[in-house]
């Protein structure tokens, strides 16, 4: 705290109060019908104010595309909930997916700041994680993913969109 006097009057002036801590962790999942060539993806998203707690569900999300490779499904899951992140105004997050490989892969990249431009999904996902002030890619094991996995099963059979 810091005083001033001016005028007959003391003023003063506090150091400003830290941010409220406030963290989004977002949960990925995607299923695919290879028949119809349709990626379902689903999204559930959570917002918490306390460090190492995910928070209540603030929003959940499905959604059918078409022209992406299915081998490619969890990596576009991914690049969606970063999407809809940066949409939101998000600054501190959490994405978790149950495909450790490509969690580890991303992790790595980010950690690295090999943000420089790439070919294919893995270059988009790392050029819009660069936007956020903190990301970390965690893992999620399949038992603990059902509801993200529920919504991108039903997203199947929603009307697609399609994919650039």
């Amino acid at each position: 705290m810091r005083k001033e006097r001016s005028g007959g009057r003391t003023t003063r002036h506090y150091a400003p109060l830290e941010m409220t801590y406030l963290r989004h962790t977002i949960t990925v999942d995607f299923s695919g019908d290879h028949e119809r060539q349709i990626a379902g993806i689903g999204i559930v998203i959570q917002e918490s104010t306390k460090r190492g707690r995910r928070g209540p569900i603030v929003e959940e999300m499905a959604e059918a595309v078409e022209g992406i490779p299915l081998g490619e499904g969890e990596k576009y899951a991914v690049l969606r909930a970063l999407q809809v992140a940066f949409e939101r105004g998000f600054r501190d997050l959490k994405i978790r997916s149950d495909y450790n490989a490509m969690r580890r892969r991303l992790r790595r990249n980010y950690d690295r700041k090999e943000f420089q431009p790439r070919e294919g999904l893995d270059g988009r996902i790392l050029e819009l994680a660069a936007e956020f002030d903190r990301i970390h890619f965690g893992f999620v094991p399949r038992r603990k993913n059902q509801r993200a996995h529920i919504l991108a099963r039903r997203a199947r059979s929603l009307p697609p969109r399609t994919e650039q």
